[in-house]
């Protein structure tokens, strides 16, 4: 276990603010009705064949709700982000590597979803999260800074180094902020990396930093063509930052897990889950099939910027490797498996409870497979954002039986059917509770 400091590593190539169609009010707002009321709902993102529909609802555990009787969104999002406060979701859309549409929505003093005025031509993104005011999206960029070596490993002032712009969506003046940060040879091997997950934890920013394994040098080195392979699969890196201009990371590693992400494409899903206490678990898929590291867990110890001894092998207990994580109460964390190879969402259709227990190393930790819910060969997907609340969590579940929400109890890791989508064709993609 390392930890290291890189001073003026990063620099802010570009910070500036899009200016929007729509007038924003001095306090904040955008003049979309009251706020500060006290009124919560229940909102469920669920899916037609064409696009999104926003659900409120006063109950998860039982009774059904059809699409129209839901708000209907102009596009399909890619992902569901909530921001901290809840008062704010954001419909992400990838768009094929091409810049999507994001908008924003909140509940109104009646209950009832509305969107906000402003709308945004977003970059695309790979992973985000929400800090402070924001929501955070990022995704590799090139920049428009020499690399410091051509892919032949030589000087060549034509070869542009990759990096990774930052877009933080203030949720409440709606100013667009990108940043612009190079990611060459910041781990100092010569390789770069992109970013997965982002965690707000006393103030500061964590994410982990992944290999992209395309560099003049490093994975790369001696090579005609970029690989997408990396030289250091064997570890796990995280960034943190104390600031959003995103300069002068603290980066600390262990190798004990490879890097701490799951993967789907381009996308990567974040394997940073923060309990209630402030300690901050580090969970890996390994779906890198050049690392010997299993999947595995391990944990950045509340008050500290270090990992600790503790440890857990998941892939010990059922021999499946990690797809996504969720924190839920106390020591408890819902995982999404991959149920069988090859390591693809269409197979990862397995739930286990993890719990981390009280042995500082880990060794009293716990992995059971969740139960009550549709076989595995009859899930067609879980959503991607669930939500957990009074010590349970509501996990989307998309089947053969139906679409509807299952209320998970992490204690006995069981499931129950609770609230039905009728006629959700493209599944269920979020839950989560939003206030005025």
């Amino acid at each position: 276990m390392k930890k290291r400091v890189f001073l003026g590593l990063l620099m802010a190539f570009s910070i500036f603010a899009i200016s929007c169609d729509d007038d924003i009010n001095g306090d904040g707002s955008d003049g979309n009705g009251e706020t500060g009321t006290g009124v919560k709902k229940y909102v469920i993102a669920a899916s037609s064949d064409l696009t999104d529909y926003l659900l409120v609802t006063d109950n998860l555990e039982s009774g059904s709700l059809e699409l129209a009787d839901g708000f209907e969104t102009d596009k399909q999002a890619t992902i569901w982000q909530w921001h901290n406060s809840n008062k704010y979701i954001y419909g992400l859309v990838y768009n094929q590597g091409n810049n999507g549409i994001v908008a924003s929505y909140r509940l109104t003093s009646e209950g009832e979803v509305e969107k906000r005025s402003v709308e945004y031509n977003a970059d695309r993104f790979t992973t985000h999260g929400s800090y402070d005011k924001y929501i955070i999206t990022a995704a590799g960029v090139t920049t428009d800074v020499s690399d410091q070596y051509s892919i032949s490993g030589t000087k060549d002032s034509t070869v542009y180094a990759q990096g990774v712009t930052f877009v933080l969506f203030d949720v409440e003046t709606q100013v667009r902020t990108p940043v612009t940060v190079s990611t060459e040879n910041f781990l100092g091997d010569g390789e770069y990396v992109v970013f997965s997950g982002i965690v707000e934890r006393d103030g500061k920013l964590y994410t982990a930093a992944c290999p992209a394994g395309t560099s003049g040098y490093g994975a790369a080195q001696n090579n005609s063509e970029v690989t997408a392979s990396t030289a250091n699969p064997n570890r796990a890196c995280i960034a943190i930052y104390n600031n959003l201009s995103f300069t002068n990371p603290t980066i600390i590693e262990d190798d004990r897990i490879s890097y701490p992400t799951g993967r789907y494409r381009s996308q990567y899903y974040s394997g940073l889950s923060l309990d209630d206490e402030g300690n901050l678990y580090v969970f890996s898929s390994s779906y890198d099939t050049t690392s010997d590291k299993p999947s595995g867990v391990v944990r950045i110890k509340a008050g500290t910027d270090e990992f600790d001894d503790f440890y857990f092998n998941i892939f010990d207990v059922f021999g499946l490797r990690l797809f996504k994580v969720w924190y839920i109460a106390e020591d408890y964390f819902l995982v999404q498996l991959y149920s069988t190879e090859p390591i693809n969402s269409d197979n990862a259709r397995k739930l286990a409870i993890f719990k981390a227990g009280t042995a500082a190393n880990g060794s009293g930790a716990t992995l059971k497979e969740v139960t009550g819910l549709p076989a595995h060969d009859n899930i067609a997907s879980f959503g991607k954002v669930p939500y957990a609340e009074d010590g349970v969590i509501y996990m989307p579940v998309s089947s053969t039986e139906g679409y509807a929400i299952y209320k998970i109890n992490p204690a006995t890791a069981t499931a129950t059917k609770g609230i039905a989508i009728a006629n959700a064709e493209g599944g269920i993609g979020a839950v989560g509770i939003m206030e005025n």
